[in-house]
């Protein structure tokens, strides 16, 4: 497993501020969660398969799918 993250010390008030970016990759059992973030987070599958909850609703992921996990939502993600 190995993560790669680069988080932007300062937020502006623009439309639209890229705070973070970075790639993982994750042993079979990953996940994260439950919990909430401050920030939208857009999350792609490059491979493998998993499931994302939010909203009370599951959606399963493969490689090729994209996620978007909404501030202030209770969201797991595996």
């Amino acid at each position: 497993m190995y993560k790669y993250s680069y988080k932007y010390p300062q937020r502006t008030l623009g439309a639209l501020t890229v705070c973070n970016t970075g790639v993982q990759r994750c042993e079979g059992s990953y996940s994260w969660g439950p919990g909430v973030r401050d920030h939208y987070l857009i999350h792609y599958v490059i491979s493998g398969k998993g499931s994302y909850q939010a909203g009370g609703r599951t959606f399963a992921l493969s490689a090729g799918d994209l996620f978007l996990t909404c501030p202030d939502e209770s969201i797991f993600y595996q």
